[in-house]
């Protein structure tokens, strides 16, 4: 073997061996930590947003709505598609409200002045 084969042999063969013992003592990567997360939206303020390509609101989001207002005691009378009747307590004050199904908002307020 000429001395040029040689040392091309020599030099591969410790160019093999360096990569195969960096390869082997490399550490493995740590395991991933878990990630833990929780929350919750409790609206917006308002109570109710029906937000854009959303339909009408549900009775239950209206309910909302009027309980952000400040109204309690809140009883569902009439349901007639574009508008909603309620009866609520504000104040220690009896109304009966007619809500828009779809904007949430009151449209008249009634009071009511024999329970």
């Amino acid at each position: 073997m000429s001395m040029t084969r040689m040392l091309g042999a020599t030099a591969l063969t410790a160019l093999l061996s360096l990569s195969a013992s960096g390869a082997a003592s490399a550490a493995p990567p740590p395991p991933p930590t878990p990630h833990f997360q929780f929350g919750i939206q409790l609206g917006n303020g308002d109570g109710y947003d029906p937000g854009p390509g959303d339909s009408c609101l549900s009775d239950r989001e209206i309910y909302v709505g009027l309980r952000a207002q400040g109204y309690r005691h809140i009883q569902l009378v009439d349901d007639s598609g574009d508008t909603s009747t309620f009866d609520a307590v504000r104040k220690n004050r009896l109304y009966e409200l007619e809500v828009d199904s779809c904007s949430g908002d009151i449209l008249s307020r009634t009071r009511i002045y024999h329970y």
